[in-house]
């Protein structure tokens, strides 16, 4: 299993950032894609998805306010 320091070695550093901010609570948030928005690079797959849980996370926590 890896564990988050061995993440380093896979992940782009604007990934982890990212990550990092959501995991504080920061769901405005948006990862710049690495290719483009279309593309099929995994990396991209991976913000793709962690750019709209951050949006899903955002709407959500601004109806409680």
């Amino acid at each position: 299993n890896a564990t988050p320091g061995d993440l380093s070695l896979v992940l782009p550093k604007r990934i982890l950032d990212g990550m990092e901010k959501i995991i504080e609570g920061d769901f405005t948030t948006r990862i710049p894609y690495l290719r483009g928005e279309g593309s099929s690079n995994e990396f991209d797959a991976i913000i793709k998805g962690l750019n709209h849980m951050a949006e899903e996370l955002s709407g959500i926590e601004d109806g409680f306010h």
